[in-house]
């Protein structure tokens, strides 16, 4: 918390270019108290809350006061205060309080009176020896920031104060993360100018990818350059011209702008510069060494000013209508890439500021309505309910009340009537009139539906919403928007998924996959863009993964084919799904000039829409933790409420918990790549599994005595095993296997390995681990067996089966010989989602996971004690219907279970996110 002898804080000036911002009154006037602190004056505000300059009455000193404004991210505003208040250093603003008071969440920092080394280098390059001892402050707090497990990511002059005696105070800690934390930032930029936040990041926080200590370190050598030159290493026009130059360009030589820079700093910012993370330095502390070394004395020729030119104090950061300013960044930003209108940038909206979930934006054909949904009314169900509102602003109108999950709405042409999914009634797609009333169905089931141009037809597609299934899994229907009978229209497509209406009608673009290999990794599989007439006549292939591939592009899911012949579709490159632009030529066949990305950021864009010169998408923030709730686990009785384990920035995947509940080993992110954890729950101590790092299922035998762990590189798994000693230290592990591709659960005893030798899984193998022999013991013609696991006395192992759209459990006795199809036991059905059993520790109940009442929640199945074969029917455990807690916010194969004695342990995914909008007709 900083101010300057300016008006505003440079750092809060941000705030002041949002014209709504400018005429918002202050919450709290001068002399109002919040807990022991008088306000003094208002310093800035932003779309997210406001900052004040007050006194503590108790100390008598000032403070500076971040107020969150109502409605916003609780959860992220806790988050800077814990990462704030970890930091105790002299170079790290210091954090005094947080509390709530009258609804308000606020925090209170130390007030630092002097200005940021922003407004110093506005005068030029620093002298030498004052560069070397502010870079020297610089580098001490970021390496106790990094030894708490902190990452800065917003390291950038104007988050470097000074104080009067010219001494670094490092702030802005609410962009700050856990290491390897999910989301990235950027700043939105406008025509001419310089994303502030951008110029400063590493490539590999440019590119979305997951980051660790080192991109700060980069981030330290752009300032550290800025700092003995008095310019930016990396600028352009525009905020894509920049981020393109921060992962392919090399700044301008340091001699060239400085001569007489001393040599051992130039390889010191160079290091600290390079592209590649593992040939910087590795650690901050010996960047500061090699500083503190350097000979100020060889500086021979003066210091060269550079033509700085005009430099907006603002940086626009978050796309947002209320432009938050840095000291109010407290959520997940992105920009827009302004080329589609050529001489200015897009309009800025956030549509929705809920604290929950708002997603799946959809625009009247006008762009003057947007259709959304939202759990904003549903507090106690938390179910996605429709909502619809003028894009201008006005109050939203709910349109469904039935507390259970709507999605993916659509206008139609005339914009009378929205089109949706929903889980009303059983399920399936319905229209509403765009005024509210009783919803109709006219499909059972189905994903995506969307209006023809016309308005005569409704395209959907049918199928677990995954990208890749087994044959007849996915597949794309049109129906009469009045109802009727559906007529398919994708035959001959193993998956047929994402259908999107050509503007003229006559055309359906959508993502297919002809045939898949079973021996191929699921990214292997041959996804394609596909363009079909309607009358059949013409079935084009667009070759889109040949153009995607190589740019390192994946999973590109096609969302609207626009009137100028363009596909707007969401992809991922690196550990981040943004929004892309790739014009098509007008007769559909092939594509017309290379990808654009429009949106920069970590974490998801979704749910986009466009009309009108208006593109509308949803950033949510997906977080994967694990939960517990106590159970009679062998009658399937839940004992008591949910309680959060896990409480890290990561996603923490498949618990495997010891029977007596007290170790647990689990896959978590949170240091970056998949590794697998040890939690000791009698000293809460965690620990990573050396030498782990791979993706695959871990477990930990009922006794707690011996971990199974995997590694994936270059389509090799190696298996581990490692015992576990009573104090909970480690010993050396050993290697089981170097070729059992996907490993699925060790026996109880630790003595039999279960796994598959595809990614398609036809077949079951287990291996000896003692004698090394490897025997085929499941059998079957058709693919996608999974998550076989032995029962508690090894005698039976439980697995599951895709059955076209819908997924069975099974049982099958285990004697270490081959069993086919008919000695298998059926578990359920086949008519739902069921999948991924786990055992009872008295082996007389199966638990899966089941989305038989229309959400992904935990089902039961007693057996027979003997037989294995059902005693009754299934019911429901524990229900998942909420956003904020629900099994459907990831991945399916992600999902994972434990049972203990007394207890299920499994992972669950909370989302919240909000809707914004980007208007490209605005001048």
């Amino acid at each position: 918390m900083e101010a300057d002898s300016s008006p505003v804080p440079s750092n809060l000036a941000s705030t002041r270019s949002d014209p709504e911002t400018q005429t918002r009154v202050a919450t709290f006037k001068a002399g109002h108290k919040i807990s022991g602190f008088e306000i003094l004056q208002l310093l800035g505000s932003g779309g997210m809350g406001e900052v004040y300059r007050a006194r503590d009455t108790r100390l008598m000193r000032e403070v500076a006061i971040k107020v969150l404004a109502p409605g916003q991210d609780q959860r992220r505003f806790e988050q800077e205060a814990h990462a704030v208040a970890a930091l105790k250093h002299p170079n790290i603003v210091a954090i005094y309080e947080y509390g709530n008071e009258d609804g308000f969440s606020f925090l209170v920092e130390e007030f630092v009176e002097g200005g940021s080394l922003e407004q110093l280098l506005r005068a030029g390059p620093l002298p030498l020896k004052e560069c070397l001892r502010l870079a020297v402050e610089i580098a001490c707090g970021l390496a106790a920031a990094h030894r708490a497990g902190i990452i800065h990511r917003d390291l950038k002059p104007g988050n470097i104060m000074l104080t009067p005696e010219r001494h670094v105070r490092l702030v802005d800690f609410g962009l700050a993360k856990r290491a390897h934390s999910e989301d990235e930032s950027l700043s939105l930029t406008t025509h001419g100018a310089i994303a502030g936040t951008a110029a400063y990041m590493s490539p590999e926080q440019a590119e979305g990818k997951r980051l660790d200590a080192r991109s700060d370190i980069f981030s330290f050598g752009t300032v550290l350059y800025e700092m003995t030159t008095g310019r930016r290493p990396f600028r352009a026009e525009t905020l894509n011209g920049v981020l393109a130059a921060v992962i392919h360009n090399e700044p301008s030589p340091i001699p060239a702008q400085r001569p007489g820079t001393p040599a051992e700093l130039v390889r010191i910012i160079g290091r600290c510069m390079r592209k590649d993370p593992a040939r910087r330095y590795q650690v901050i502390d010996d960047a500061r060494i090699a500083v503190e070394d350097v000979d100020t004395t060889v500086e021979t020729a003066p210091a060269v000013s550079a033509t700085r030119g005009s430099r907006s104090l603002t940086v626009l950061a978050a796309v947002t209508g209320l432009l938050v300013g840095v000291l109010l960044t407290l959520t997940a930003t992105f920009v827009v890439n302004r080329r589609t209108v050529a001489n200015a940038g897009p309009k800025i909206t956030r549509l929705t500021s809920d604290p929950g979930l708002s997603t799946d934006p959809a625009f009247s054909p006008d762009g003057k309505l947007v259709a959304y949904v939202s759990d904003r009314g549903a507090v106690a169900s938390g179910a996605l309910d429709l909502w619809v509102r003028q894009t201008n602003g006005g109050t939203p109108v709910q349109l469904t009340h039935d507390g259970l999950d709507n999605r993916e709405p659509s206008f139609s042409p005339d914009s009378a009537s929205i089109v949706f999914r929903s889980a009303h009634a059983g399920g399936g797609i319905f229209v509403v009139s765009a005024l509210g009333g009783e919803p109709r169905r006219i499909a059972e089931r189905g994903n995506k539906p969307r209006f023809s141009p016309d308005g005569e037809q409704v395209v959907y597609w049918t199928g677990r919403d995954v990208f890749l299934g087994s044959r007849d899994s996915q597949k794309i229907w049109l129906v009469p928007s009045g109802g009727g009978s559906p007529r398919e229209i994708s035959s001959g497509f193993a998956v047929a998924r994402s259908p999107v209406w050509s503007p003229d009608g006559k055309k359906i673009l959508f993502l297919g996959v002809k045939s898949m290999d079973a021996d191929a990794y699921p990214e292997d599989a041959q996804l394609d863009w596909w363009v079909a007439s309607l009358d059949g006549r013409s079935l084009t292939p667009l070759l889109i993964n040949d153009l995607l591939k190589p740019l390192s592009i994946h999973l590109a899911d096609p969302a609207v084919w626009t009137a100028d012949n363009a596909i707007l579709f969401t992809a991922t490159l690196g550990d981040a799904r943004n929004i892309w632009r790739i014009p098509i030529a007008n007769d559909g066949t092939r594509f017309a000039g290379p990808p654009e990305r429009l949106t920069v950021a970590g974490g998801v864009q979704a749910g986009l829409a466009w009309a009108a010169s208006r593109l509308a998408f949803s950033v949510e923030e997906p977080d994967v933790d694990l939960w517990s709730f106590p159970a009679d686990t062998d009658r399937g009785e839940p004992r008591g409420a949910m309680t959060q384990i896990t409480k890290n920035t990561g996603v923490n995947l498949y618990p495997s918990v010891s029977l007596d509940g007290m170790r647990m080993i689990l896959l978590s992110d949170r240091r970056g790549a998949f590794e697998t954890w040890f939690k000791d729950f009698r000293t809460g101590k965690e620990t990573p599994i050396f030498g782990s790092g791979g993706d695959l299922l871990p477990f930990l035998t009922p006794d707690g005595r011996t971990a199974m762990y995997s590694y994936y590189d270059d389509k090799v798994t190696s298996v581990y095993l490692m015992n576990i000693n009573g104090d909970g230290s480690f010993a050396v592990p050993r290697k089981i296997c170097a070729d059992c591709l996907n490993p699925w659960n060790l026996s109880n005893d630790a003595r039999v390995l279960l796994f598959s030798t595809n990614f398609q899984q036809h077949d079951i193998y287990s291996l000896d681990i003692e004698s090394g022999r490897k025997t085929k013991v499941i059998d079957c013609d058709q693919p996608l067996l999974g998550r076989p696991r032995f029962s508690p006395d090894n005698r039976w192992i439980a697995f599951h089966q895709w059955h076209g759209s819908s997924m069975r459990v099974f049982v099958v006795p285990y004697d270490g010989t081959l069993k086919r199809e008919d000695k298998w036991v059926p578990i359920t059905d086949g008519k739902n989602i069921d999948y991924s059993p786990y055992w009872s520790p008295n082996g007389e109940l199966l638990y899966f996971y089941s989305d038989r009442d229309g959400n992904l929640c935990v089902w039961a199945q007693r057996l027979d004690a003997q037989s294995k074969r059902p005693a009754g029917e299934p019911f429901a455990v524990e229900h998942f219907h909420s956003p904020l807690r629900s099994l459907q916010n990831m991945s399916m194969v992600q999902v994972g279970m434990s049972v203990t004695r007394d207890q299920i342990f499994l992972n669950a995914g909370a989302a919240t996110g909000n809707i914004w909008m980007a208007d490209y007709s605005y001048k």
